[in-house]
């Protein structure tokens, strides 16, 4: 089972190709060109934003990623990506669950979750995220 776990700057590499691996799916449904790799400057910006907020899934290798970010008590979760290879694993779910606690710990009262608008698979409420 992957763990879940602080995501640091020497993770940037692999995040940058895994965040155009997990959203290639979108594109290709679209018939969009691939999806241009997020530049180093921009994954490292979201890491200086809110470093606790962000969070890496990885047992031999990074398989999942999330950011997290917060504007007072307004926060919000994403992107957050899972390599398709290991969807269903409940990865997302458990790099979701880490951004929110980050949030409630940071002081958010409202926090609200990125997604594709038409990916209804990726909404769900959960009771445990209520404070």
């Amino acid at each position: 089972m992957a763990r879940i776990r602080a995501m640091s700057e020497a993770d940037v590499d692999v995040v940058r190709a895994l965040d155009a691996a997990a959203f290639s799916h979108h594109e290709q449904l679209h018939r969009r060109a691939p999806r241009p790799l997020r530049t180093r400057a921009n994954i490292l910006a979201s890491l200086a934003l809110f470093s606790q907020g962000c969070f890496v899934a990885e047992d031999e290798d990074i398989v999942g990623y999330a950011f997290s970010r917060h504007w007072g008590e307004l926060g919000w979760v994403g992107a957050l990506g899972v390599a398709p290879a290991r969807h269903g694993e409940g990865i997302g779910r458990r790099l979701l669950r880490a951004g929110v606690a980050a949030l409630v710990t940071a002081g958010c009262s409202t926090i609200g979750l990125e997604t594709m608008p038409d990916s209804p698979a990726n909404v769900f409420c959960e009771s445990s995220y209520q404070k």
